[in-house]
């Protein structure tokens, strides 16, 4: 190649990575403004439904019985790509092999295990999959409700955008909800009378109206 054309290559990419430091950092704003708009007193209350404790696998997360106690503190993350949890036991290290911990009112699954269970189903990619939580927004007996920042790879571009995920007890399954058509599906097959609440008008859901669907879901 032309050292000319190098050049104008180069010039290119800056571009290209400086349209995108500042399309995802207004994404990771919008995502966190809304975010905080999830009030306190929406949240489901987990004492009975997860107990204070350590669910270090995926089963025992299952069985909503952990199998260790623990104390730790959480710090939400100011990352450009993530508003995950790290948490850290009271000597300072961090919280990295559970599954899921529970501080008796809040429940928190490790982003890089959940990885793993949904890496199959969904097209895009975790944010961010190092050993920081998320935090379960809604619980009841059949579902909980989390989100995260993700990049879709659906079309021809990648795209950073925050999705919802839910996870159906009936199916032990982690469900992102990154498409209407998936959306769709939970509804008919679990509350059909919902079916008309959700605009369906193409296939990438509006995060205010997943958002307004799960407080149906939740009946908060």
């Amino acid at each position: 190649m032309r050292p000319k054309n190098l050049i104008f290559l180069s010039i290119i990419i800056v571009l290209l990575s400086s349209t995108l430091a500042s399309y995802t950092a207004t994404e990771s704003t919008v995502s966190k403004m809304l975010t905080s708009n999830l009030k306190e007193k929406n949240k489901q209350n987990t004492k009975f439904l997860y107990p204070i404790g350590s669910y270090e696998s995926f089963e025992i997360f299952k069985s909503r019985t952990p199998n260790s106690d623990i104390v730790f503190n959480k710090t939400q993350l100011k990352h450009i790509l993530s508003s995950n949890y790290q948490l850290k036991y009271n000597d300072g290290k961090r919280v990295k092999k559970p599954f899921a911990v529970s501080n008796g009112t809040e429940l928190f699954v490790n982003v890089k295990l959940l990885k793993k269970q949904i890496e199959s189903k969904f097209k895009g990619q975790l944010s961010n999959t190092n050993n920081d939580y998320l935090l379960a927004y809604y619980i009841n007996k059949d579902f909980i409700y989390f989100e995260n920042e993700c990049i879709s790879d659906y079309g021809i571009v990648a795209k950073f955008i925050r999705y919802g995920i839910i996870f159906d007890y009936s199916k032990s399954d982690f469900i992102v909800l990154d498409r209407n058509s998936k959306i769709k599906i939970l509804l008919t097959e679990n509350f059909p009378e919902l079916l008309d609440d959700f605009q369906y008008i193409d296939e990438k859901p509006n995060l205010k109206e997943v958002r307004e669907l799960m407080i149906k879901i939740f009946k908060i």
